[in-house]
C-alpha cells in the first residue's frame, strides 16, 4: 500500500502495490520493514483478484520464472521440464511457459500433481522418476546432475 510518494510519480495515496526493493539482498531489513522506500519504477499494481500475501510473491519469485525462461529462449512447441514446479519459481514458470504454448513436464511430489497440471502442465514426473529428454530444463529443485539428464543433445540447462 502506497503511504506517501515523491514527486513525478503516477501512485497515489493508497494504491495497493508491489515492488522489489533492489537492496533486499543486501541488507537485513530490506522488506522486513514496516515501511520501505522504493524507486518509482520497482512499483507495479497489485493484483485484485489475490491476498496481500500471494501478490508479495510476484516481484522476486515470477520475476525469476521470467528471467530463467528468457535464459532458456523457448518458442511455442518445445518441450520443458521445471523441477520443483509446485513451488514458488517453478510454479510461476509453469504457468508461464505454458501460457507461451511450451509444452511443460512438472517434476514434484506425487501430491501436487493436480496443482501443476492445473497451473498449466501437459505431463507429470513424480520426485525421483527419470524423465525424457526435453528441449530445456529449468531447476528450482535445484537437482543439478540429475536434472541435467533431462536435457536433450544442444538443449538448454539453467537452474
Amino acid at each position: 500500500m502506497v503511504d506517501a510518494t515523491g514527486s513525478g510519480t503516477n501512485w497515489a495515496v493508497g494504491d495497493a502495490v508491489v515492488a522489489l526493493h533492489h537492496g533486499v539482498l543486501k541488507t537485513t531489513l530490506g522488506t522486513h520493514a514496516e515501511y520501505v522506500v522504493v524507486d518509482a519504477t520497482a512499483v507495479a499494481s497489485a493484483p485484485k483478484t489475490v491476498d496481500a500475501v500471494h501478490a508479495s510473491t510476484l516481484p522476486l519469485n515470477a520475476l525469476t520464472a521470467v528471467q530463467a525462461l528468457d535464459l532458456l529462449d523457448l518458442h511455442s512447441g518445445q518441450t520443458l521440464l521445471v523441477t520443483g514446479a509446485a513451488g514458488a519459481v517453478g510454479g510461476y514458470a509453469v504457468q508461464l511457459a505454458a501460457y507461451q504454448g511450451i509444452e511443460v513436464t512438472a517434476l514434484a511430489g506425487g501430491a501436487d500433481e493436480d496443482l501443476v497440471r492445473r497451473l498449466g502442465a501437459t505431463r507429470f514426473a513424480a520426485r525421483g522418476s527419470a524423465a525424457s529428454p526435453h528441449d530445456a530444463v529449468l531447476d528450482t529443485a535445484v537437482l543439478g546432475a540429475q536434472a541435467l539428464e533431462s536435457v536433450r543433445d544442444e538443449g538448454a540447462y539453467t537452474g
